[in-house]
């Protein structure tokens, strides 16, 4: 930790204590009065958020009474925390937020495709051809990620589909998927 950071660490800890004193220790949940004391005090929201987190308050607590998903990001919630939260995808990508980490906090692959991330990244961090194909991509749009029109039909695509898709079968793919009839896994 930088001393710089320590710093503002130390200065978190200390104003934390000064805000357990003026909401008191009986206030599990934030009110419209709490925050609005410590706007009056001219604190600004990012670090009424790193204080209020400090002071023990979780990240959906803190989502639920107006702190934008920035702002959480910035008193240093976990991806995780903010998925928790309800936080949106697309915010979290705004915040910062890598698609790695989004992806490991349990956002599916239709959230991170929503928020514009795309096949070929999805792809890349490990994201397989059947979340892909649940998150809504089309066959045809998969198809350079593949060795064989097979590899389709693991992922879930019926012969009908990647037909109707377009996907360019080969006339041998064409003959070997006639074959399979109806023994592909969908």
């Amino acid at each position: 930790m930088t001393t710089r950071h320590a710093h503002e660490d130390e200065e978190a800890k200390a104003e934390a204590a000064v805000l357990r004193r003026a909401i008191g220790a009986k206030a599990k949940k934030l009110s419209l009065k709490d925050a609005t004391r410590l706007h009056e005090a001219g604190v600004s929201a990012e670090h009424r958020a790193v204080q209020m987190r400090a002071a023990g308050y979780d990240a959906t607590e803190m989502y639920e009474t107006g702190f934008t998903t920035s702002e959480l990001a910035h008193a240093g919630f976990s991806t995780a925390e903010l998925r928790e939260a309800g936080c949106p995808v697309a915010e979290l990508k705004a915040a910062g937020h890598t698609v790695e980490d989004m992806n490991t906090a349990g956002y599916s692959a239709a959230d991170l495709l929503g928020a514009g991330f795309s096949l070929a990244r999805l792809h890349a961090i490990g994201c397989t051809l059947a979340e892909l194909r649940k998150g809504g991509a089309k066959a045809s749009a998969l198809r350079p990620f593949v060795n064989s029109v097979e590899e389709l039909v693991e992922a879930g695509f019926s012969p009908n589909e990647l037909a109707e898709d377009s996907v360019g079968l080969s006339q041998a793919e064409i003959k070997h998927l006639d074959a399979l009839g109806d023994t592909y896994p969908c």
